[in-house]
């Protein structure tokens, strides 16, 4: 629930960019999951209008395209949880990938709440007049 307003200035620069500027965009962050793999799930929503289950699939593919499979299956480091100072162990392996089934939640979430996708981007202030803009400059 927070980060909307975020999610909605981001879409909104990546609309200008792309009505105003022929070149291409990139989005990064250190693995492409997490806040930046929701952004792209919007983006592709929006563009594309591609169902569930595509935006599910793109988003596993990253976990294969980064190698991140052997990770996901528990081979991750373990590193001293400085925050607790009792000296415990966390095992990071939990938070890295990118399983189907995280994307698949998120989704399940966002209709819940929202309603769909278009009621959720709806409330972040990227309305419909904006993804038909976005679509439409995209397809140039």
């Amino acid at each position: 629930q927070s980060g909307g307003s975020q999610f909605g200035r981001a879409l909104d620069m990546i609309l200008l960019l792309v009505e105003t500027d022929e070149r291409p965009i990139l989005l990064h962050c250190q693995k492409g999951k997490d806040r930046t793999g929701l952004l792209a799930m919007m983006l592709q929503h929006c563009v594309t209008r591609d169902e569930k289950n595509s935006i599910i699939e793109s988003y596993r593919l990253s976990e294969v395209l980064l190698g991140e499979t052997e990770l996901s299956k528990g081979k991750g480091k373990r590193a001293k949880n400085s925050s607790s100072g009792s000296g415990s162990q966390l095992d990071w392996s939990r938070f890295r990938g990118s399983p189907a089934a995280a994307m698949e939640q998120t989704l399940d979430w966002i209709d819940a709440s929202y309603g769909s996708m278009d009621g959720y981007l709806d409330m972040i202030g990227f309305a419909e007049e904006k993804r038909k803009r976005l679509r439409n400059a995209c397809r140039r």
